[in-house]
């Protein structure tokens, strides 16, 4: 095998690995999920069909907040994980033909949790 066949194929393994590696590595992830509201803040009956979409709102480290919208029925979703405090609400939205339509409800207080880390060890170390 010549020297440039041999670096061809070695520069293509290294390559295929690191396009492996970066698929299998996805973003973390925190799950939060919620339970829909029953009612009104009236106390009258809030039918499941009658809410539209539940709004996550989370933050890190006390910055601006970021918003995703997730449709009902769903009850969970996924937001980024970094290091820091990172705190979530949410918030649901009814329907166009709900007894309130197109009301937003009342947010939930904010759960927050934190995440600490320490620098992974250096690699390749060599001593000649």
């Amino acid at each position: 095998m010549t020297q440039l066949v041999r670096i061809t194929c070695l520069l293509t393994v290294a390559a295929i690995l690191a396009a492996c590696s970066k698929a299998d590595s996805a973003a973390p992830t925190y799950a939060v999920s919620w339970t829909m509201p029953t009612q009104y803040t009236s106390g009258i009956t809030l039918p499941l069909s009658d809410i539209a979409s539940t709004t996550v709102v989370y933050k890190l480290n006390g910055g601006a907040p970021t918003t995703k919208v997730v449709t009902a029925p769903a009850t969970s979703t996924t937001i980024p994980k970094d290091l820091g405090i990172t705190c979530v609400a949410v918030f649901v939205t009814t329907t166009a033909t709900a007894v309130a339509p197109n009301a937003a409800g009342i947010q939930t207080p904010d759960a927050c949790v934190t995440l600490a880390g320490t620098p992974n060890a250096p690699t390749g170390l060599t001593v000649l």
